[in-house]
């Protein structure tokens, strides 16, 4: 059996909205490229429990703060997990990121990866810049980031 325990409320990975509270999975449930990619992300905390003992699921890991999981398949995972430029987060997430966190974030991404740059407005996705951060932030906070980046390359910083 695995147990996943998000470290915020509805942070999507492998097509499921995880929880803060932490939830159980039948082995087998996840592929083993899912599982692995599950574990490395640092926003999740994975753990395989033995049958029989040794989960206790009625509480939050204390490392944390405390949902309806349920995997999505086909269309409705891939626009979750790739909608570029769409919020990620409810309201607040990313509040706590500090302004120069997200632009040397911004900075990270290689010009040249069409696939992390909105072809109409030129700006990096949410989704890259989150991936690049380590943490999730919404469109303005993306945005008043990518101002504040180019003025710097404009002025040649």
């Amino acid at each position: 059996m695995i147990t996943i325990q998000s470290k915020r409320e509805g942070f999507r990975r492998c097509g499921v909205a995880h929880s803060k509270t932490r939830t159980e999975y039948e082995d087998g449930y996840w592929s083993d490229e899912d599982l692995q990619r599950l574990k490395d992300e640092p926003m999740l905390v994975v753990a395989e429990v033995s049958e029989g003992g040794g989960g206790n699921t009625d509480q939050a890991d204390p490392r944390l703060v405390g949902g309806n999981n349920t995997k999505e398949s086909g269309a409705d995972a891939a626009s979750a997990e790739q909608a570029g430029d769409q919020d990620a987060g409810g309201p607040g997430d990313g509040d706590e990121i500090g302004m120069d966190a997200i632009v040397a974030a911004i900075g990270r991404l290689p010009m040249d990866d069409p696939d992390l740059w909105s072809a109409s407005s030129g700006k990096p996705h949410v989704k890259a810049v989150e991936e690049s951060l380590g943490a999730n932030i919404d469109s303005a906070r993306r945005d008043e980031a990518w101002e504040i980046y180019q003025a710097g390359r404009e002025a040649g910083e």
